[in-house]
């Protein structure tokens, strides 16, 4: 009982506290919750395509395509906690932090309960950081 008031708390607080930042309406992009929030309001979410899009995504060809359009915030774990899988908290990822915030794959409470999902989205988001934190370490973008 306890751990469903907890996991619908946290499905709340995304819902109050992040906004959708993807750049594509695509069934097969994957959708982001961005952070700090810029605006009150969060579009639906059908689990089945974000599942489907972590499926076909190509996290390292995500990273690049983000980097093209200027978008260098890594994805975090969770909301409530400011952690960066898949690369060191490092001078490079503390200053993308700060000038640029994070965002973190989007959820609601089906997906934050479902396995599969869950593991695709840790699997997604430590490519996706690995390959955008090379790209700001190797200076083929400028890190902030």
């Amino acid at each position: 009982m306890k751990r469903m008031i907890i996991q619908r708390l946290y499905i709340i607080c995304l819902v109050a506290l992040f906004i959708y930042s993807g750049c594509s309406d695509s069934k097969d992009s994957v959708l982001f919750y961005s952070f700090p929030v810029y605006a009150n309001h969060l579009p639906k979410l059908n689990s089945a395509d974000q599942l489907h899009a972590l499926t076909v995504a190509d996290p390292e060809q995500d990273a690049g395509d983000a980097c093209e359009r200027g978008d260098l915030r890594f994805i975090g774990d969770r909301p409530s906690m400011w952690i960066i899988p898949g690369v060191p908290a490092d001078s490079i990822v503390e200053s993308s932090m700060h000038h640029n915030g994070f965002k973190i794959v989007a959820l609601n409470y089906e997906l934050s309960t479902n396995a599969v999902f869950i593991k695709r989205r840790d699997i997604y988001e430590d490519a996706y950081n690995r390959a955008l934190y090379a790209l700001m370490k190797t200076n083929i973008v400028g890190a902030p």
